[in-house]
């Protein structure tokens, strides 16, 4: 997707660059330049969606408010709680055949590219999960750190859990936003790992990292949930073996709840509108 020559950082917003920025921050603080920089915001974001840049005053901006948006049984997301008793969502992870990495904020060869790329081929894959609001009235600004909580089981010791914000255009393009893994072995500890139990329920956060985007009226919000993005993170393979080592794994049933006692959810931080 392009964001217009201004987005690039040689030349934000038309009017300045990050080298030149660079440079007059060190004139000032190694070389005592009085030229102003120490006085300006110290934040700068450019806002997707508005393909604009921001000065601020802090990050994430004063005010931002959480905004939790709740799985729905059937494919949908919206700030309702979900109802008592409603059915969980399901797909079968597979090692050997996972969901393939498409954009987002990566550093991989050219065979992976990084940016926006159209999530749609992902959202057909039987494995991947796409909870979407309804058209939205008028412009969600989103900005600060993103996280998901899901309720999931699993029929295997340990797997991988992925989630995924996109905003889907009125033509149905799915714009990717950010992204965020956790593997399930470690959501207590990075050093003590624990096991899950079969088809137990556990609430895992996870991390989408930050972000600063409109979603524009008539775009719709939504998730993806998945386990795998591959080879950006390396994939799972539902054992109690050190991932580092093993050669194969299995296939596990992963369910997603979305109940009134499990409200899997993704929560933005939202800027209120004036």
């Amino acid at each position: 997707m392009d964001l217009g020559v201004g987005a690039n950082s040689a030349s934000l917003g038309l009017t300045d660059s990050i080298i030149a920025i660079h440079v007059r921050w060190f004139d000032h603080w190694l070389k005592g330049i009085d030229n102003g920089i120490d006085r300006e915001p110290p934040v700068k974001v450019f806002l997707t969606g508005d393909n604009r840049w921001l000065d601020l005053a802090d990050w994430p901006p004063t005010g931002v408010r959480e905004q939790p948006l709740y799985l729905h049984t059937g494919g949908a997301l919206g700030p309702a709680l979900p109802a008592t008793g409603s059915p969980a969502s399901h797909y079968t992870y597979d090692p050997a055949d996972p969901a393939p990495t498409l954009g987002g904020n990566t550093v991989m060869p050219g065979a992976y590219p990084a940016g926006i790329k159209d999530q749609r081929p992902l959202s057909q894959r039987p494995d991947v999960l796409t909870f979407t609001s309804a058209p939205l009235e008028e412009p969600l600004t989103v900005m600060g750190r993103v996280t998901a909580h899901l309720w999931a089981s699993s029929a295997a010791p340990d797997t991988d859990f992925v989630a995924r914000l996109i905003d889907v255009h009125p033509g149905g393009y799915m714009e990717n936003i950010c992204d965020g893994i956790l593997r399930a072995r470690y959501r207590n500890s990075l050093q003590e790992p624990a096991w899950l139990e079969p088809e137990e329920a556990y609430e895992l956060p996870i991390d989408l990292w930050s972000t600063a985007h409109v979603f524009k009226a008539g775009h719709r919000a939504a998730l993806q949930v998945t386990s795998s993005s591959f080879p950006r993170w390396d994939r799972n393979w539902n054992t109690k073996e050190d991932p580092a080592w093993a050669t194969g794994g299995q296939p596990a049933e992963q369910t997603i709840w979305h109940d009134a006692a499990h409200p899997s959810r993704v929560v933005l931080p939202v800027v209120p509108t004036a």
